[in-house]
This record gives C-alpha cells, sequence and structure tokens, in this order.
C-alpha cells in the first residue's frame, strides 16, 4: 500500500467519532462579613472572600497537527480535530470582593485571581489506525500500456502493512487552537461614588483592570500559536443617574472614558479584536 499523501497547504476539520462528553465537577467555599454603624451612623461594610475549583474531565478542544489513519508523516498543521484531554482541566482561583457605603460616598471593590495553569494532552492518532511497513512480500516488474499503445514495464513492490502501536499510543501535549490553552486572566473592578441633592443625583468612576495574561502584545512573535495575546490594560467608566422625580430617572454612563485600545482577556487567540472604545449611552426609566 502507497503512503498517503498530504496536502500542507489544506485547511480541514476532521470529524471525531470517539469524542467523550465532558463531565465537571464544581465546588466553593468562601465566608462573608457585614457590619452596619463601624465607623460613622448607619454606615455599612461589606467583605466576602471566596475560593472556587472547576475540575473538568475529558475536556474537549481544538488540537492542530492530528494524524488521520493509515497515515506514516508527520502531522499536517491544518488538519484540526475536537479531542479530548487525557488529563483533568482545571479553573480554581480565589474572588475578593469589598463594599463600603456611608451613604453620601461609597466604594466597591472586586477582583478574580486564577491559580494554576493547564496541559492538553491527546494521542497523536485520536482515531487510531497507525501503521508501519513490514517485510518485502513480493518485487518484480509488470507490463502496462502506455497513452500511445505501447507496452513498458514497472516496478512492482509489495510490503506487509501492519498496526503500529508505538504510535497509536504516542501522546503529544500543546497543540492548542484558540483561547483555551490559557487560564482565564485575572481582573478587578474599582468603583468610587457620591450621592448629591438628597441622594437623587448618584455619580461615580469605575476602574477596570487587568494585570494580562502571557506575553505582552508588543513582543508577540507568532512562533507558537497559542501563544497569550492579552496585554494588561486599564479602563476607566463614568457614570450618572438622576431621579428627578420618584417616578422619572435619567442614567448617562460614559464607557472607557479614555478611549483606551485593549484587549479582553480570553478573547479568540487567534482573531486579536479591540474591544469597545469610548462609548455613550443613556437610559430614561418612568415607573407608573
Amino acid at each position: 500500500m502507497a503512503q498517503q499523501s498530504k496536502n500542507s497547504g489544506l485547511l480541514q476539520t476532521i470529524p471525531n467519532p470517539f469524542l467523550k462528553p465532558e463531565e465537571s465537577r464544581d465546588w466553593e467555599v468562601g465566608f462573608n462579613i457585614f457590619k452596619e454603624s463601624l465607623f460613622f451612623n448607619n454606615d455599612r461594610l461589606g467583605m466576602k472572600v471566596s475560593y472556587f475549583d472547576n475540575r473538568i474531565k475529558n475536556f474537549s478542544f481544538m488540537q492542530y497537527g492530528i494524524m488521520l489513519p493509515e497515515e506514516t508523516a508527520t502531522g499536517n498543521f491544518g488538519d484540526l480535530a475536537y479531542v479530548n484531554s487525557l488529563s483533568d482541566t482545571r479553573f480554581r482561583g480565589v474572588e475578593y470582593q469589598l463594599n463600603y457605603d456611608m451613604g453620601r460616598m461609597y466604594t466597591n471593590f472586586s477582583y478574580t485571581h486564577m491559580i494554576g495553569s493547564n496541559d492538553f494532552c491527546s494521542k497523536d492518532y485520536f482515531m487510531g489506525g497507525a501503521k508501519k511497513t513490514g517485510k518485502k512480500l513480493k518485487s518484480g516488474y509488470e507490463r502496462f500500456q502506455l497513452p500511445n499503445g505501447r507496452w513498458s514495464l514497472r516496478a512492482v513492490h509489495e510490503t506487509e502493512w501492519l498496526d503500529n502501536d508505538e504510535r497509536n499510543n504516542k501522546v503529544s501535549c500543546g497543540g492548542v487552537m484558540g483561547a483555551a490553552a490559557y487560564m482565564p486572566a485575572d481582573r478587578g473592578s474599582l468603583t468610587v461614588g457620591a450621592r448629591f441633592l438628597e441622594r437623587r443625583l448618584d455619580t461615580g468612576v469605575r476602574l477596570r483592570y487587568s494585570p494580562g495574561n502571557g506575553s505582552d502584545i508588543n513582543t508577540h512573535n507568532y512562533q507558537s500559536l497559542e501563544q497569550a495575546t492579552w496585554p494588561k490594560y486599564s479602563v476607566y467608566d463614568l457614570y450618572a443617574s438622576y431621579w428627578a422625580t420618584d417616578a422619572l430617572n435619567l442614567t448617562l454612563v460614559l464607557e472607557n472614558a479614555t478611549d483606551e485600545a485593549y484587549f479582553v482577556a480570553m478573547g479568540d487567540a487567534n482573531n486579536v479584536s479591540l474591544a469597545r472604545g469610548r462609548t455613550l449611552s443613556g437610559m430614561l426609566e418612568y415607573k407608573f
């Protein structure tokens, strides 16, 4: 049997009939602290710390450079398939929250810190079928007719085509297409607000922050497809809400007030798209 040829310029997604369903086990533990009249009369302090752990068995991810049955050459970069990770995938971290309200002024803080990393491993031959040549069974020449009608001779070789258990069981890690290769980036927000006009006017500023994940976009060299491309960012939002009457409210929000160019963490690693720039939105609410 002749070795199957590969087209290195072809990009194709191969279905996986052996893909298993994912199984998830999640748990979370934490504590809350709530205190009133801590520093002033009627002020309120709330704190929350929690630890979460999500473990996924048979996590499915898209792997590139997979091997198809009866192929003996190295995998084609453009051959992709969804496969199950042979190791458990784990998403765990700690969440922090702090809220303080003294009536005229208030502040809210939240932060999520992710812990650890994941390895994504699967068999190169995700459907099996790796082959190797054995001993030579036949060697010689045979006559064949050319298109012009003349006859000629060509060499004929026949060898055994055997299962290759070593390559069937070979496991490789990495080769992940998309953002699944990375733990979600840490992220947090800080809001500072104030109320005026007998608390009918609520104004404030919010900072959204992420330290990023992996290499900075300025040093991205594309040597590895799954290299992270989410640099750190700091984005400021402004908001104001005014109750003109007990039934009528007007709200204005200016997101990304400084028109920062940034990428939202855990966007598609291979389709780097900017988040929204400076955006002004308003809402008119009437209760009846």
